[in-house]
């Protein structure tokens, strides 16, 4: 229970009180805090002994059910998360978090309890990186805690998970005799004798090779609208996106607002795709059979997966070797190949920064060893001036002579 006490001091002759509040914080340590005013100290006993109370009955389980709560619906100074960081998020709760924390309550976790958790989660086997953002979850539910007033600070902001370049999850990249394989075989499905199933694939086929040439993410791909492919500059506008549900919204990020440049040969091959493709409502690049969104899923089973196994391009249980999104991966790996700065691969790739850039696609980069010697040399040729260099071989016997003359 929070106090007040009255504390009269003399200054100058004159006699002056001040308002000490005694109070205990969360873990139960007896806390003093001094104000000039009897108000202020009056509110701030009423918030301490309000955050004990909330505190003493909110366990984390609670308290994790309520921060899901507002990540999904954008409350308080939430905003929306999307629908599959929503669901990782309850997956952390349930599978780690819930299980070794859910019924303790936010008072009785400080930072060595959560120091534990990180190294349980660690000696569980979980991987570092995975850790790592469990880890994060928590830490966003002990910050929704305290900023309902529950808890005075979050006892998880000093708990920190290195992890190192070793141990960082590296992206699966196929390489451009895989990209050409599954290509030549799409070809070969899109001009089969079956009219049906050759429509079916020329549609796959162009969604790969776009993937493939732009690094667009399925999302921005699967809501892509014709009023925005400038097929005459040769350029697309990525300016919003199908979410899991299908439905058509801005992209994830102001970074994901951009323009691509493209080829003329694919470029040719779009105007080609646009006599077909199929109209709609929501004028569609690649759109399902009715005109709408096509389900993530369709694209998975119907064309990605099945189109590397026909072109061999499979892991050691005989499928499909590698993810939609390593198109986008590929894409990244040629634009660095060909010599594109770090802030062009991450224009073109929609990232926020510069720095998931490098987190990501880091080790492609050259080091530029040459290339520095030979800058080296360029930069102190422009501020040396140039010297004859003497032959030491071809003067040498002149230098002792005329040495020997001078010696006593």
């Amino acid at each position: 229970m929070a106090t007040i006490i009255t504390r009269p001091w003399v200054h100058n002759g004159e006699t002056h009180e001040a308002y000490q509040v005694s109070y205990r914080d969360r873990t139960g340590k007896r806390r003093r805090k001094q104000f000039d005013k009897r108000k202020d100290a009056a509110d701030f006993a009423r918030t301490c002994e309000g955050s004990a109370t909330a505190a003493r009955g909110v366990t984390i389980s609670e308290a994790a059910q309520t921060w899901l709560d507002a990540c999904e619906k954008g409350l308080g100074e939430h905003a929306p998360v999307e629908r599959h960081t929503h669901r990782q998020y309850a997956s952390h709760v349930k599978i780690h978090i819930n299980p070794r924390l859910g019924h303790r309550t936010i008072a009785q976790v400080d930072s060595n309890v959560v120091k534990q958790f990180r190294d349980d989660l660690i000696k569980g086997g979980v991987s570092r990186p995975t850790a790592k953002k469990i880890l994060q979850s928590l830490r966003g539910i002990l910050a929704e805690a305290k900023d309902r007033g529950e808890i005075a600070e979050n006892p998880a902001l000093g708990v920190k998970l290195v992890i190192s370049k070793r141990e960082r999850e590296k992206v699966e990249i196929p390489s451009m005799e895989e990209i050409r394989r599954i290509l030549e075989k799409a070809d070969e499905l899109a001009t089969q004798d079956n009219k049906q199933f050759a429509k079916a694939w020329r549609r796959y086929r162009m969604m790969v090779m776009v993937a493939a040439l732009t690094g667009l993410r399925a999302s921005e791909l699967r809501g892509l609208p014709w009023p925005n492919m400038d097929l005459k500059a040769g350029t697309i506008k990525v300016s919003q996106r199908a979410d899991e549900t299908n439905m058509i919204g801005r992209p994830k990020s102001e970074a994901g607002e951009r323009t691509i440049e493209i080829s003329a040969a694919l470029t040719q091959l779009l105007r080609e795709w646009r006599m077909e493709c199929v109209p709609g409502v929501l004028k569609l690049v690649f759109p399902n059979g009715e005109g709408n969104v096509e389900a993530l899923s369709n694209i998975h089973r119907r064309g990605w997966y099945p189109l590397q196994e026909r072109a061999g391009v499979i892991d050691e249980k005989g499928r499909g070797r590698y993810g939609w999104h390593s198109l986008r991966h590929f894409r990244a790996s040629v634009l660095i190949d060909r010599g594109a700065t770090p802030k062009e691969v991450m224009v073109e790739m929609g990232h926020s920064s510069v720095t998931m850039t490098f987190n990501t696609y880091g080790h492609l980069f050259p080091d530029g060893k040459n290339r520095r010697k030979q800058r080296a040399e360029e930069i102190d040729r422009d501020l040396i001036p140039a010297k004859p260099v003497t032959n030491l071989a071809q003067d040498a016997p002149k230098l002792l002579i005329e040495g020997s003359k001078l010696a006593p």
